[in-house]
């Protein structure tokens, strides 16, 4: 168990099983659009149980996907982290944002920040699609029950299309710390999409929502 953490009635633990020990490709696949679907599927109700996971049908994966999935949800554990260590209401606050930086200009600060905040939030985004991705190669699913989760779960947004501009502006923008080697590949392969003059407006109007009501980036897409 983490340091701090405890399990309960209300919050259920885990233990993997001596057959499959890998705990971060578990997490990867308990938090993948495969596993809420299966989840849905036995218990369509809004509470979870212990027994709706262990009936959950888990197909162990190949070495390959097993190594690139668990290095993801690694990967993504490190960023979330990083970025709690900058929220007061989180237990692994360390710091807050505004002191960090080279920037005199409190206003300077507080972009400089939310652009760090939103490129390591669509990091994480990235990582899951292809982590769903994978986990729907396990599963050996066809092109209609691929469509059958996504039309239950909705699309990955890490797989939207997006601008080229933005693709390769967000290629370029490296942070040393948490290089993106092992998304290039995905990032290249995703759909260009051509926005409106209308709809560029449209998503300029709306970004602000995105630091009101305790949205996210996710939410925002």
């Amino acid at each position: 168990m983490p340091v701090n953490q405890i399990i309960s009635g209300a919050g259920p633990g885990i233990y993997p099983s001596e057959n499959f020990e890998d705990v971060r490709y578990c997490l990867a696949f308990l938090n993948s659009q495969m596993s809420y679907y299966l989840t849905d599927c036995l218990n369509p109700t809004v509470n979870t149980t212990q027994g709706d996971l262990k009936r959950i049908p888990f197909v162990k994966p190949n070495e390959e996907i097993r190594k690139e999935v668990s290095t993801m949800a690694d990967m993504n554990i490190a960023l979330r982290k990083f970025l709690c260590s900058f929220s007061w209401i989180n237990i692994e606050f360390s710091q807050t944002p505004f002191y960090s930086g080279i920037e005199a200009d409190l206003k300077k600060r507080v972009k400089s920040f939310f652009d760090i905040e939103n490129n390591l939030n669509t990091r994480i985004l990235l990582n899951e699609a292809i982590i769903n991705k994978k986990i729907f190669d396990v599963y050996e699913l066809t092109d209609s029950d691929k469509e059958m989760v996504l039309a239950k779960q909705g699309e990955s947004i890490g797989g939207l299309p997006v601008n080229m501009a933005a693709k390769l502006a967000y290629i370029n923008n490296k942070i040393v710390e948490f290089p993106i080697d092992n998304l290039k590949k995905h990032i290249e392969a995703l759909s260009i999409k051509e926005f409106s003059t209308d709809e560029i407006e449209k998503i300029k109007n709306e970004f602000p929502q995105l630091y009101q009501s305790n949205n996210d980036l996710e939410e925002f897409c």
